[in-house]
């Protein structure tokens, strides 16, 4: 029995922009991991290295800090992975549809117009491709 060809899920077709993208997703979620910081923990830090404060609002605050890092870091880290790979994913259907292209008009310029797009359902750029077939038939 022979095995049937299996498509990776993420395969890396152009790998300095895509690593590009990524880490641009990257850098925009830690910013807004810093901005969080910033706002749900540093007036608990500051209440709590009051010394002027009363010991019960410093313990509160102690509290609040506990309470948020033990919820809000896992939830960050999982909604980070998760925008990761959805902005790769979503960079592989626009990309895909471009190397696609590329390669026909790469073939065309040889003088071969024989050559047809096939991209896949769910990629964008449908349009441009069947556009370009299109122009070949003509």
């Amino acid at each position: 029995m022979k095995r049937g060809f299996k498509r990776r899920q993420y395969p890396v077709v152009f790998r300095d922009r895509q690593f590009y993208l990524l880490s641009r997703v990257l850098l925009y979620s830690l910013t807004l991991v810093a901005i969080l910081f910033v706002f749900l923990f540093l007036p608990d830090f500051f209440q709590m290295r009051d010394e002027n404060a009363d010991v019960i609002l410093r313990g509160q605050a102690a509290d609040r800090v506990l309470m948020l890092h033990a919820r809000l870091w896992p939830a960050i880290l999982m909604a980070i992975c998760f925008i990761g790979l959805h902005s790769f994913r979503l960079f592989l259907r626009f990309i895909g549809p471009l190397k696609r292209l590329d390669w026909a008009f790469d073939k065309m310029k040889s003088g071969d117009l024989t050559v047809g797009v096939v991209l896949r359902d769910g990629d964008f750029m449908i349009e441009e491709g069947d556009s370009l077939n299109e122009t070949i038939q003509t």
